[in-house]
């Protein structure tokens, strides 16, 4: 694991090795959180996971932000934004949480995938903040 810890630290956003928790060694479950201020990438990510001879079988997110067009989150605190599709949530009720909860800062929860047209969120979770301390 120490390998991988290493290759995600030289990320932009990873962080030094001893900020990421090992949760379980047999599966190589590790977790993170990013350089604050920084943009992430799903694809940088990957990369430089399987260049360290492994390989992302699953990645999850948690965001905190603002509802935007599109429909997107905008990270509280930086310029990124997660394309939001259903996941767990499904289509409906998605679109009725996105209504309800437009204007406020969000907690969204759910996997995470990337490519060329950036970051995506395939939401498992959707709550305003005042619901999410609830």
């Amino acid at each position: 694991m120490f390998n991988v810890k290493a290759a995600v630290s030289r990320l932009e956003f990873g962080p030094k090795p001893r900020h990421m928790e090992v949760t379980d060694i047999a599966t190589g479950h590790f977790v993170f959180s990013p350089v604050e201020g920084t943009e992430v990438s799903f694809t940088e990510l990957d990369t430089t996971i399987r260049a360290a001879g492994y390989e992302v079988e699953a990645a999850s997110v948690i965001v905190i932000g603002e509802i935007g067009d599109g429909p997107r989150v905008k990270v509280e605190g930086s310029d990124q934004s997660f394309r939001l599709v259903p996941g767990e949530v499904g289509a409906a009720e998605l679109r009725a949480k996105i209504a309800e909860i437009a204007g406020s800062t969000v907690r969204v929860v759910g996997a995470w995938s990337g490519d060329g047209d950036g970051e995506t969120i395939w939401v498992a979770e959707i709550k305003s903040i005042s619901e999410a301390k609830d």
